[in-house]
């Protein structure tokens, strides 16, 4: 990879202070420039929340790498014991792009993006509209509502029971969190899969929600309603330095298995 402006990012509650000052130190020497105010190149030392922390504190400007040095590390294609390849291949290889489509969440007047998902959720019960496109969808009492990008279909929606999505598709999906099956709300439509440019709101009727965007809590988000949408051309871009496929991280990171099985 050609010499860059960089930062290392790493997990607030780990110390990898001598490893990571070897890596700096090492590009350094290679022509890359560390750079605090400005990067081109982000290299995140943590697991999949911290680099959704980096992507937000940082607006998802410029390029993503991130080494695993948490539990999962979905996008990650090294572990911290790995520091070593992972300096070789940088400085050897042309990385592998990927871009990652940026989903949108509205509410009073303001935007703000999201990669993987958005919960509005409750320890107690809440009362929900769902509508597509300014028509209502449906009504649900329950503890909240998941909304989730393609990618972000293996991470808590997966647990609510829905299709995990295998290609970069301009969908959407959302799943109810636990709702409520009685002669008030009998056939609440659980889960549905919405095209990109379709407009998805959530009014919150009864019950306050807390509001998760990519695994962080935002205590200011308060609003009655809630919208989502897909800007089509905004991405983030995330850097690869190994060539998996999406089916193998999917293989490797959620149904556990090392390699293909005839």
């Amino acid at each position: 990879m050609k010499p860059c402006h960089f930062l290392l990012c790493t997990k607030r509650s780990e110390n990898n202070s001598s490893v990571l000052l070897k890596l700096k130190e090492d590009l350094e020497a290679a022509g890359f420039i560390y750079d605090e105010t400005n990067p081109d190149l982000f290299l995140v030392v943590g697991g999949d929340g911290t680099l959704m922390r980096v992507l937000h504190e940082h607006k998802m400007r410029g390029r993503y790498i991130l080494i695993n040095s948490g539990h999962l590390g979905f996008y990650s294609d090294y572990s911290l014991d790995e520091i070593e390849e992972f300096r070789n291949d940088l400085l050897s290889k042309d990385p592998v792009v990927e871009p990652i489509p940026i989903f949108s969440l509205f509410f009073n007047g303001t935007e703000h993006p999201f990669v993987n998902d958005v919960s509005l959720q409750t320890g107690n019960t809440c009362f929900l509209r769902v509508s597509l496109n300014g028509e209502v969808l449906t009504e649900a009492r329950g503890n909240g509502i998941v909304i989730a990008s393609p990618i972000g279909t293996t991470g808590y929606l997966t647990s609510l029971g829905a299709p995990v999505i295998t290609s970069p598709l301009d969908i959407y999906q959302y799943s109810l969190i636990a709702p409520c099956y009685n002669r008030l709300y009998p056939n609440p439509i659980r889960k549905a899969i919405i095209k990109g440019r379709d407009v998805l709101k959530v009014e919150v009727l009864r019950g306050p929600v807390d509001v998760y965007v990519d695994g962080g809590r935002k205590p200011n988000y308060k609003a009655a309603s809630y919208s989502f949408q897909h800007h089509r051309n905004t991405t983030v871009t995330f850097l690869h330095l190994k060539n998996k496929s999406y089916t193998s991280r999917l293989r490797e990171n959620i149904s556990g298995l090392s390699g293909e099985e005839n």
